[in-house]
């Protein structure tokens, strides 16, 4: 009895930190919306709507929902109806874009969920 007690003690913050998680975090979606005036995301999760200036991610996880100018550094990024791209380093995925040319420069690309070459797999394998 009494070790059953103390399992159940155990598991006890355990549920709190599971339900507290679940219910209060992810009630929406897991990107912080950034406003458009912090310009570079280095790390955590950044989401960008609609942004006229120039935006770099160098380290987080970024997604950029219609904006005009974005550029990947280094991490993982999701271009959406995005004008202008760049993948310098990172996983970069980009969403309904009509043509990617030259957006993929060093990093791993996928348009429409297919594998899009680099310009350094071109210069490293030719």
């Amino acid at each position: 009895m009494v070790y059953q007690m103390s399992c159940l003690f155990l598991r006890i913050p355990f549920l709190f930190y599971f339900v507290h998680n679940t219910f209060a975090f992810n009630q929406h979606s897991d990107f912080t919306f950034t406003p458009c005036t912090a310009q570079n995301c280095l790390s955590g999760r950044c989401e960008y709507t609609r942004c006229d200036n120039t935006l770099t991610c160098d380290g987080g996880h970024c997604s950029f929902n219609d904006c005009e100018q974005a550029h990947c550094n280094g991490g993982a990024c999701v271009y959406r109806q995005t004008k202008l791209g760049s993948c310098n380093g990172g996983k970069c995925d980009f969403d309904h874009i009509p043509n990617v040319d030259d957006y993929c420069e060093g990093g791993a690309c996928t348009s429409n969920g297919h594998s899009i070459p680099s310009r350094i797999s071109h210069t490293l394998c030719a």
